[in-house]
């Protein structure tokens, strides 16, 4: 669906950065597609990382056929969402949404997205990130193993980070 949007990025005092994708730009489109990828780092160069359609853009204003205006404040799960539409019909951007990044993906995304610890860390995420990072970590766990049976040390770390990422799963 082209549903055309741009995604402002206010990182700090000095730094705007904008970017416009030509598809996906509805709020639970934007939520699944654009912002879950880059939610692990979840800053304007994150966001252009995981998203090959993005295009760096001027600013809101650069494109004058959006219907979505999304400006983030701040990094990281902290950060403020403010979405505004332009309805066809008036022409008048109208605010529809604005708190954290976390209640946007609350609000519109179809995946769930919790908050699991991972070892001494903490990190929100999906279930599918974490069996992907379960099947990651199994799989340099078994490696470093079968290379360096005798390196009990790196292999308890090994085993430690699997651990972890399976006890974040079964708790999901």
């Amino acid at each position: 669906m082209s549903t055309r949007a741009t995604y402002q990025f206010k990182d700090g005092p000095d730094t705007l950065v904008t970017y416009y994708i030509h598809h996906d730009g509805y709020p639970a489109g934007a939520a699944e597609y654009y912002m879950i990828p880059a939610l692990e780092c979840f800053n304007a160069t994150g966001f252009f990382r995981k998203n090959e359609r993005a295009e760096v853009t001027w600013g809101h204003e650069a494109h004058g056929d959006t219907q979505f205006r999304y400006t983030i404040n701040g990094e990281d799960v902290d950060a403020t969402v403010t979405v505004s539409e332009r309805p066809l019909s008036t022409g008048v951007w109208d605010p529809i949404f604005e708190g954290t990044l976390i209640e946007f993906l609350e609000k519109y995304a179809e995946t769930e997205v919790k908050k699991v610890k991972l070892g001494y860390r903490e990190r929100y995420t999906t279930k599918a990130s974490l069996e992907n990072l379960v099947e990651k970590a199994t799989a340099e766990y078994e490696e470093y193993k079968a290379n360096h049976p005798t390196m009990l040390g790196n292999l308890g770390s090994f085993r430690d980070e699997r651990d972890a990422a399976v006890a974040a799963l079964d708790g999901f």
